[in-house]
Order: structure tokens, then sequence, then C-alpha cells
């Protein structure tokens, strides 16, 4: 059974990387591990697009505080298993096209940190997910991204180009 712990359990915390940065540096290769949040299971087929007014992540719904809050509980929690690169590109969205966001939540929430899930906030689970927007490059927006059913549900995850 692998154990995952804090990275500042192991060593000092690393220098803050601006996130342009960190999006810059994503060309590198996923964590050894191959570990990454999991595609959904089998299911019912996925909803049709979002409706037209419907809000999608292209539409600013984190704040860059909230995806900076993010990268904090990211570096403490989720680094010695992930790496930024894990939550970034196609093949991470892909298996979450034109499901709510509330989806993706619920999963992180259910299985991270791996060694105790279901273990941080509501609103330190909308942080990681809102780094997760910023690392895909979806634009930030006045408000925070929600943690509530209703909330989350209303936003769904899209392409850039199915807005």
């Amino acid at each position: 059974m692998e154990i995952c712990v804090s990275r500042r359990e192991k060593r000092a915390p690393p220098s803050r990387i601006p996130l342009t940065a960190l999006a810059v540096a994503l060309v590198s290769t996923a964590c050894s591990s191959g570990a990454g949040v999991a595609a959904p299971g089998p299911g019912p087929a996925s909803p049709p697009p979002a409706a037209a007014g419907a809000l999608t992540i292209w539409d600013g719904v984190y704040t860059a505080a909230q995806a900076g809050r993010g990268e904090e509980i990211a570096e403490e929690f989720c680094v010695t298993c992930h790496s930024a690169s894990d939550w970034y590109h196609e093949a991470f969205l892909n298996p979450w096209m034109d499901r709510p966001l509330r989806a993706l939540y619920v999963r992180i929430q259910n299985t991270m940190p791996r060694n105790a899930p279901g273990s941080l906030s509501d609103d330190d689970y909308s942080a990681v997910v809102a780094h997760m927007l910023a690392l895909n490059l979806a634009p930030v927006g006045p408000g925070a991204l929600p943690s509530d059913v209703a909330g989350l549900r209303a936003i769904t995850i899209t392409r850039r180009d199915d807005r």
C-alpha cells in the first residue's frame, strides 16, 4: 500500500513558482508512478454540451488567489504522488468533457489525498480544482469557485472552442 505524505515532511517547501512559469514547465513528463486523477469509469452516456448561457470552465469561474491557494495545497498534499503535468493537457480533461465540474471535484474529494481521502475542507478541494483549471489555462474571474453541489453542477467542463 503506497502512502503519500506531505512534501514538507520530507524536505523544505519548494520556492514559489509563478503560475505562468509553472504552466511553461508542464511539458515535463508525468510523475514516474503515472498516477493522476483517474478518469471516470463506465457509466451513462455523457450529457450534451453545455446549453447556451450555461457556465463553462472558460467563463472565469475561479479567482487567481484561489488558484494560488490550490497550488500551495497541492504542493503540500499532492506532489509526492502527482506532478502538475498530470493535470495539464487534453488527456487530463478529455474524460471529463461535457460533464459538470462537480464530477471532477467529487472524484478528487473521494479519493485524495490517497492516505486520507476527504480529509481536506470543501474550500480546499475547490482551491485544488481552481489550480487545475489555471494549469489548463482557463481564465480567472471575479468570484471564487464554489464548493457546493449546485454551484459546481452549474459549471461544465468543455474544450475552449466549445463555448
